[in-house]
């Protein structure tokens, strides 16, 4: 056998454009989970009490995000009690947060690769599916991309809170207009 050191960090001049990335990638996924949350309140309260646990349980049987919007749609689509304008708000919001969801599948599961010419993170066409490569080798930058979705799940997090809000003490408080998604087209 050679003696043959089998390497455990990154190369140096890999270290900085991967971490900026990496914190990219991660913050993209905190904001997701961040908007989840609120909408997983939303949804509880769509339940009476006594009903609560249903909630809860169901809620956790889902082992994505996209079965856990498709939960809520189909608690406000068989809910008696919203008004349409908060039924249609709150479809909308779910439609969002499923569209910034196929971002954030983009950052978690692109493979990539560093180029030395441009010294930038970019997709890998190897082993990517190809609809993956069309959709990322369209974007200038990855980090910004994904910075901007980020942007755009903290304000539909605040979004579900009020609709949260809404659906709790209806009639309390208007509102507010839906957030601009920047990422998304209009």
């Amino acid at each position: 056998m050679a003696n043959i050191t089998i390497p455990r960090q990154l190369p140096k001049r890999l270290r900085a454009p991967l971490r900026a990335y990496g914190v990219a990638v991660g913050e993209l996924v905190w904001a997701s989970n961040y908007c989840l949350s609120y909408f997983y309140l939303l949804y509880r309260e769509l339940f009476t009490k006594q009903d609560l646990i249903i909630a809860v349980k169901s809620w956790h049987t889902q082992r994505s995000d996209r079965g856990q919007y498709d939960l809520i749609v189909a608690a406000v689509e068989g809910h008696r009690r919203l008004t349409t304008w908060t039924k249609s708000d709150i479809l909308w919001a779910i439609k969002s947060a499923v569209k910034l969801s196929e971002i954030r599948n983009d950052a978690v599961h692109a493979h990539t690769t560093f180029l030395r010419t441009t010294r930038r993170i970019v997709p890998d066409g190897i082993d990517n599916l190809p609809s993956r490569i069309a959709k990322l080798s369209q974007v200038g930058s990855l980090i910004r991309m994904f910075g901007t979705a980020k942007g755009d799940f903290i304000a539909l997090a605040a979004f579900a809170y009020y609709l949260w809000h809404e659906v709790a003490f209806p009639d309390r408080n208007p509102l507010p207009k839906k957030p601009r998604l920047r990422s998304l087209p209009k």
